[in-house]
């Protein structure tokens, strides 16, 4: 039993992993040499930003109270997966946030928003994650729980598992 464990547990760091991959060569081919250089090879990998133009954001889609899709200007999507559960977001389907400067950022919050009797009433505030460039294509799997979002950070290989697997 302790091998499917582990199975169980390779499937669901590896699978996401490979999705973001098959991601990230689809964006090498459409990239217009636009993306800022990034230190950190995890965020090159996600092709994560921290800020996004408060000018350009269109709209936004509550799908969870973790995540948040963000369409812009220039037909460009992003998706913010909130590091902790921001509970109501989901069922308000409404959030305001207050950031300072031009731009919205992984360090600012947003407040859920309710209506209560026709009156706006805020909720708890959440802070907010990175942004991660998406289509619409990843969007809808992700609506249809076809896919599970994956973490900031790319998973971690543990050699234990990996032996694991090769003696069973």
């Amino acid at each position: 039993m302790s091998i499917l464990l582990k199975i169980s547990r390779v499937s669901r760091t590896a699978i996401p992993g490979v999705f973001l991959a098959v991601i990230a060569m689809a964006g090498d081919d459409s990239s217009n040499g636009s993306q800022e250089e990034s230190g950190s090879e995890s965020d090159e990998y996600f092709q994560l930003e921290n800020c996004i133009s408060r000018s350009a954001i269109r709209r936004t889609e509550v799908i969870d109270d973790r995540t948040i899709v963000f369409y812009m200007s220039h037909q460009k999507i992003y998706l913010n997966r909130l590091p902790n559960r921001c509970s109501g977001l989901r069922s308000a389907r409404t959030f305001s946030y207050r950031a300072t400067g031009s731009q919205l950022c992984n360090v600012d919050t947003i407040k859920v928003v309710r209506s209560m009797g026709g009156r706006p009433n805020t909720g708890p505030s959440c802070g907010l994650g990175k942004f991660r460039p998406v289509t619409k294509e990843e969007v809808a799997m992700i609506k249809n729980k076809d896919v599970e979002i994956p973490p900031e950070e790319p998973p971690q290989s543990d050699d234990s598992d990996e032996s694991a697997l090769e003696d069973g």
